[in-house]
């Protein structure tokens, strides 16, 4: 013999805010069906969809920044290993938010440290997918990449990242820096002409550029 369905109480439906939403905009549909059309309706609905989205993005956010400052104390006491397991939850729990991108960049640096560079490379470029246009922390991934693969001696490879990082810099103080890693890259790699072609152009667009004085040395003993 089927049991007879039990009866939702109000009190339970109260405790779910979307079901109480959602009465709400259907007693008020049902007090002004008549003057309401399907537009206006479709209009009610998606207004009700994105106020409970943007509340739940809200505390997802909070979440988050509570959970990353709790890591982050973590990886600044450079206890790498710990630091990644407190940041992988972040980054995979909250993804999309800031406070997730950072949990990568920080994940990425850990492995870095820990010369774990296929690591480090994956997390940098996860950074650069899917934060990138959040902050600053896009060229340091770029530049981050790179690092990984001269330390693995891929120098054309740590070339071309390096140089995507003077681009993404533009005329941020740390774009020449950049320009001379890439350079360093190509003379390693075996491409001296191409090294030192950039290595002139730093000295023609910075040329008082605190790495000035060593690219002018670089290249006189060249």
């Amino acid at each position: 013999m089927l049991k007879a369905r039990k009866k939702i109480t109000k009190r339970e439906i109260k405790e779910d805010p979307l079901v109480t939403a959602y009465v709400r905009v259907q007693k008020f549909l049902n007090r002004h069906s008549k003057t309401i059309n399907i537009g206006l309706l479709a209009v009610v609905v998606l207004v009700v969809i994105a106020v409970f989205d943007s509340k739940n993005k809200k505390e997802s956010q909070l979440k988050a920044e509570r959970e990353i400052i709790m890591a982050e104390q973590i990886y600044f006491s450079k206890d790498y290993e710990r630091a990644i397991e407190a940041l992988l939850p972040v980054s995979e729990n909250y993804r999309g938010t800031v406070a997730a991108g950072r949990a990568v960049y920080y994940i990425a640096n850990s492995y870095y440290e820990q010369n774990l560079y296929e690591d480090a490379r994956r997390y940098y470029q996860q950074y650069v997918d899917e934060y990138g246009q959040i902050d600053y922390f896009k060229i340091a991934s770029l530049a981050g990449i790179a690092a990984c693969y001269e330390n693995e001696a891929e120098y054309l490879k740590a070339a071309g990242e390096y140089k995507k990082a003077a681009q993404e810099a533009g005329g941020d103080y740390s774009q020449p820096f950049y320009m001379k890693d890439a350079a360093r890259c190509y003379v390693q790699a075996g491409q001296l002409e191409t090294g030192q072609a950039l290595y002139q152009k730093i000295l023609d667009q910075y040329p008082d550029n605190a790495v000035s004085d060593e690219i002018a040395f670089l290249l006189e003993s060249m």
